[in-house]
């Protein structure tokens, strides 16, 4: 099974996610791919434009990505690698702010 790493540390906007994830898979039909999350969810979970074929993918680095849409557009990422089937897709943890500094427990 192929698996891909997506390091998302440089990733500021939507697109630059999607271009990174063709850059990196080299999916199936990538000119037909439509670069948002629901050309992602109909190529991940049903072998769509863009299927990366029988795979792991792993998005690292998410901090940034995590924060689109006020949280929703990563909420929306989970709820596609949890239906995912035939490739599987594995997500940071989400990035939880403190409440307080570090020192301030002391």
């Amino acid at each position: 099974m192929k698996t891909f790493v997506i390091d998302c540390s440089a990733v500021t906007r939507e697109m630059e996610l999607w271009e990174k994830y063709v850059e990196v898979t080299q999916p199936e039909g990538v000119e037909f791919f439509g670069y948002g999350l629901d050309a992602f969810n109909d190529a991940i979970t049903g072998g769509g434009p863009g299927w990366p074929g029988e795979c792991e993918i792993y998005f690292i680095n998410t901090a940034r990505v995590q924060r689109f849409r006020d949280g929703a557009f990563y909420k929306h990422l989970e709820k596609i690698a949890a239906e995912s089937t035939s490739a599987r897709i594995h997500l940071e943890a989400p990035v939880v702010p403190a409440t307080k500094s570090w020192w301030q427990f002391w």
